[in-house]
């Protein structure tokens, strides 16, 4: 695990298409995203053999964590990556000194749900509309424990 580098953006368009299509990440929104590194943003690639096979995004404002993204490619799915990338969220929540985590998520996706919950992630409401129009999303939310 590492953190993006500029020339990672094609690499993150491929997975975004192949795994959200119509509501992928534009080319625009990485850059945005990006611009902000350094600052509230901190954006980490996970490789394998030299191929970038996910992600994670998080915005880091005023003691919350907000994951902006988090995907692995469709082939390395339920190889524990997303286990991998989590740990690693936790790490650098703590160590930025946040009290919580959140973040939104399709309520249709019973993978990353689960995933999420078995990290002490507990559904704290329902934005309408969040993906698009009739698109619903649940917004989920840990408290970080500092020990």
């Amino acid at each position: 695990m590492r953190d993006v580098m500029k020339a990672d953006l094609e690499a993150l368009l491929a997975i975004e298409e192949d795994l959200f299509q119509s509501e992928a990440w534009s080319k625009d929104v990485f850059e945005s995203e990006f611009a902000l590194l350094g600052v509230s943003r901190v954006y980490k690639v996970l490789e394998n053999e030299g191929e970038i096979v996910g992600y994670f995004g998080l915005a880091i404002i005023d003691g919350v964590v907000d994951i902006t993204t988090i995907a692995v490619t469709s082939h390395h799915q339920r190889h524990g990556l997303g286990t991998m990338m989590m740990n690693e969220i936790l790490e650098i929540s703590k160590q930025r000194g946040a009290q919580k985590i959140m973040l939104e998520v399709k309520p249709e996706n019973l993978a990353a749900i689960t995933l999420y919950q078995k990290f002490g992630f507990e559904v704290i409401g329902l934005r309408r509309n969040y993906y698009g129009p009739s698109k619903d999303a649940l917004t989920m939310q840990r408290l970080v424990t500092h020990e």
